[in-house]
């Protein structure tokens, strides 16, 4: 608009600002009466002066679409700031626009890490619970072949018999990912990127300045 004064503000009175119009934009937009039924010359009732009535609408619906635009212009230098302002968190340089969004999204890194977590977990009850099962299949093997009991048996006629019959049977962890390193990984770097990013954010804001 030609004529208007452009001014500095930080981006967390931006902040501010735009959630004070969005309740200034609601609330004008429940009083507004646009239009009323007239039944000949008289009006609806509640509403004396058909001239005041025209002037309250459009000066209500001036009002309601200046909030609007001005809602609109200063989430539009919001954007752009976040986009080109960087922070860092966690060691990690990104833009405020990236921070935000890893921010919204993180609870995917923390899905990824729970259901390895669960799948890990998963897995070693089943190895447990099959070699609970060999084992007790080994002692009755053993007192088959010695007639002994298993403390009762020289470490060379056990080893003789239960170490190619463990390496045929027990079950084992194939695990390309480390999976343990992994989800130790993942844990740190969300802790830490959560335990830093609002810090970040907040301090970036309060210094970081828009033109609107």
């Amino acid at each position: 608009m030609a004529g208007t004064v452009m001014e500095n503000i930080s981006v967390s009175r931006a902040l501010v600002e735009l959630k004070t119009l969005e309740k200034r934009i609601e609330k004008t937009l429940n009083d507004l009466q646009p239009v009323t039924v007239m039944i000949g010359t008289r009006l609806e009732a509640g509403i004396s002066d058909r001239e005041e009535f025209e002037k309250s609408v459009t000066s209500s619906y001036q009002s309601l679409m200046a909030l609007v635009a001005r809602k609109r212009k200063i989430k539009s230098a919001v954007v752009k700031s976040n986009a080109m302002t960087t922070v860092n968190v966690s060691g990690e340089i990104m833009t405020v626009a990236e921070a935000i969004e890893r921010k919204n999204s993180i609870g995917i890194e923390k899905n990824i890490r729970k259901h390895l977590a669960a799948k890990y977990s998963e897995n070693i009850n089943k190895i447990e619970n099959h070699n609970g099962q060999i084992h007790n299949q080994l002692l009755q093997l053993l007192k088959a072949t010695y007639s002994k009991s298993e403390t009762e048996i020289s470490a060379e006629d056990y080893d003789k018999i239960s170490k190619p019959f463990r390496e045929n049977n027990e079950a084992k962890l194939l695990d390309p990912l480390e999976i343990e390193k992994k989800m130790r990984a993942l844990e740190e770097k969300i802790d830490m990127f959560e335990s830093e990013v609002d810090i970040a954010l907040t301090e970036s804001n309060a210094r970081t300045e828009i033109k609107v």
